[in-house]
């Protein structure tokens, strides 16, 4: 039996720096906003939720059919940001073009050097969906065990 495995995590730090305390609750509503619409298409896996994650879960014992759905997040994934504007993507445009998420994507990259996780660091320099939510500080792994 093979598990493909999709963990949602927060990572807030950067937000903390850019933002006042009144945008950061702003941002936290917006950015629970986001990961909802993120988890709605993932609804058809099996969920659990911890204090700051979620885990989906897909079992099979076709690994192919498995590494067909890790390659459909990967392509969206890693397309242009400018992706996220088609109509197919219009609420996470909603979110994402909201005045304090803008100042979040435009300022993040200024904090590079601060950040001791290597993968955030890379990611905030990026033009790439996945890029662009670390930048707003959702983090998404994925694995087939």
């Amino acid at each position: 039996m093979y598990q493909y495995i999709i963990t949602i995590s927060t990572y807030e730090d950067i937000a903390r720096k850019i933002l006042k305390s009144y945008q950061f609750y702003i941002y936290k509503l917006k950015l629970n906003a986001l990961i909802g619409i993120i988890s709605k298409r993932l609804k058809k896996y099996l969920s659990k939720e911890y204090k700051n994650k979620k885990v989906y879960i897909e079992e099979s014992e076709d690994r192919n059919y498995l590494e067909k759905e890790k390659q459909k997040l990967e392509a969206f994934l890693f397309s242009d940001s400018s992706e996220l504007r088609k109509d197919e993507y219009k609420e996470y445009g909603n979110i994402i073009n909201h005045r304090l998420m803008s100042k979040l994507i435009n300022n993040a990259h200024k904090y590079k050097n601060s950040i001791k996780d290597k993968a955030i660091t890379l990611a905030l320099g990026g033009n790439t969906v996945i890029d662009l939510l670390n930048k707003l500080g959702i983090i998404i792994k994925y694995e087939i065990k």
